[in-house]
């Protein structure tokens, strides 16, 4: 990661790893 992106590109990345972390404990739980 570049500097120029800094905090932003951190905070999508921290996002989408959320994301893709809660659609993969509503697929578990719903089966």
């Amino acid at each position: 990661m570049t500097p120029r992106y800094g905090l932003l590109y951190s905070m999508e990345e921290q996002f989408y790893w959320y994301m893709e972390k809660q659609e993969a404990n509503v697929a578990l739980i719903s089966g």
